[in-house]
């Protein structure tokens, strides 16, 4: 893909912006570093609120840890959306339990819509250029979902999973 057709979101983009695209891989990976971040900063802050104030200053520090984390996971999950050529109030689906299945396959095994939509190009994931050694990896397990939903794949994905 040339520099044109795809777009490479900075750090604070990824983590702060809702707009802009993400792919299968990107949001996993990041929601994965931030669910990470999220436990350290709710054990920071749970045992600083116990060592000042007890068990209510552990009960309030969990809250701020999380308050800390749910921007962010937002942001992700809008622009996951975004990539399926949703709108990002498709995350609300994930609050109503048992459809919440749907939005979950939908999310984390739906390859995103090609090229171009209304929330602009797809990230630089569409491309494989950086997860090229993780393609056959990641192309055995999405390849299935990928074949059914939308046969046309990244030809370095298609190279590595001919085969199959």
């Amino acid at each position: 893909m040339n520099a044109q057709s795809y777009w490479e979101p900075t750090f604070s983009e990824y983590f702060f912006s809702f707009r802009g695209r993400i792919g299968r891989f990107e949001l996993f990976m990041y929601q994965l570093l931030l669910s990470l971040f999220g436990a350290l900063c709710i054990a920071i802050t749970m045992g600083v609120g116990f060592l000042i104030v007890g068990d209510v200053g552990a009960a309030i520090g969990y809250v701020i840890g999380a308050i800390i984390i749910v921007w962010p996971s937002l942001a992700l999950a809008v622009k996951r959306c975004h990539d399926r050529n949703r709108s990002g109030a498709f995350v609300l689906v994930s609050l109503i339990p048992v459809i919440s299945l749907w939005y979950l396959i939908e999310m984390l095994f739906i390859k995103g819509s090609e090229g171009e939509n209304k929330y602009g190009l797809p990230s630089f994931e569409a491309s494989c250029k950086i997860f090229e050694p993780l393609c056959p990896v990641c192309g055995t397990v999405y390849n299935f979902i990928d074949r059914v939903t939308q046969p046309s794949m990244c030809k370095t994905c298609w190279k590595a999973n001919k085969a199959i």
